[in-house]
């Protein structure tokens, strides 16, 4: 059996909550239930627009997350995607779960339509990367960032 592509479910909760902290302590980042429980609730809220997709290993358990933000964008009547978040479990890399969470991605694009696809990643992310080079692009963008609050 490869690994199951799927859309984020309701009682997925538990596990999605796991790979989601997991998420953040690989950036250094330790998410607050509050900011753990908004997450949830925009993720199964239509009029938000966030959305998920799991990657289901061969045990049944989720393996990976990937989120992801239709959106407008200037240079195309066409929506954008932004991959907002992309993780898969240490002892499942190298199965290409991250791929095809992208290809999953990829596919729901092309089906809305969607003008392009595209995300960030942390510049000494290498594993990530590798990945990344080899299913797309690396735009010559640079990104800036204002904090709003303290």
């Amino acid at each position: 059996m490869t690994t199951e592509i799927r859309p984020l479910q309701a009682d997925d909760r538990a596990a999605w909550e796991l790979l989601f902290k997991a998420y953040g302590r690989f950036y250094k980042t330790d998410y607050t239930p509050a900011v753990i429980d908004a997450n949830w609730r925009r993720l199964h809220d239509p009029a938000v627009g966030l959305h998920g997709l799991v990657a289901v290993g061969k045990t049944g358990a989720l393996i990976g997350l990937l989120h992801y933000i239709p959106h407008l964008h200037t240079n195309s009547a066409r929506m954008v995607g932004y991959l907002e978040d992309l993780f898969v479990v240490p002892e499942a890399r190298g199965q290409r779960a991250g791929e095809r969470l992208i290809d999953a991605l990829v596919d729901i694009g092309k089906t809305a339509g969607w003008y392009r696809l595209y995300w960030h990643t942390h510049e000494d992310n290498a594993t990530a990367r590798k990945l990344y080079d080899r299913v797309a692009k690396l735009s010559a963008f640079v990104r800036y960032d204002i904090p709003l609050v303290p």
